[in-house]
């Protein structure tokens, strides 16, 4: 785990996630940051995964790091409903939250949470084959995320 804290999301509440690293180049706590993190809206899966792909394709400025988020184990029980509400609300209208984590700085820093979906398992895959072969032993993930699990992807300025 790298990062604790809420997320506000609208028509579900606040939900109290954590966060544990899963790759890219950007030190998630710090991306995240330390205030609740309020999710603006929603974008289809469909639609991400084009702009995804542009972004790797084509960028020289931006890159992703990505993240495995999960209900708190500090959660209260209604925390643990509201978290299952919104992974169950992302999934089955196969869409992603879309958040800004540090207020005026949506040009350089945006996020996602992406439900277990064939975007999900495709950004796990590309995160597997580009772990260093010394690190592999760590990984415990398998070819997706799990169903009360969301992917966070954050598109960030490269360092």
């Amino acid at each position: 785990e790298v990062w604790r804290g809420l997320f506000r999301a609208p028509d579900i509440g606040t939900v109290s996630l954590q966060c544990a690293y899963l790759g890219g180049t950007g030190d998630l706590a710090a991306l995240i940051g330390p205030v609740p993190v309020q999710v603006k809206g929603t974008v289809r899966l469909e639609k991400l995964e084009p702009f995804l792909e542009e972004l790797r394709s084509k960028s020289r400025s931006r890159t992703v790091t990505l993240g495995i988020m999960r209900c708190a184990t500090t959660a209260t029980r209604e925390e643990e409903e509201a978290a299952g509400d919104m992974i169950r609300h992302y999934a089955t209208k196969s869409r992603t939250g879309v958040f800004h984590p540090h207020p005026g700085q949506e040009r350089s820093l945006e996020g996602y949470l992406v439900p277990r979906s064939a975007l999900a398992a495709r950004l796990v895959k590309t995160a597997r084959l580009s772990t260093p072969p010394h690190l592999i032993h760590t990984w415990t993930l398998g070819p997706n995320i799990g169903e009360d699990e969301l992917l966070a992807v954050l598109i960030h300025r490269k360092e």
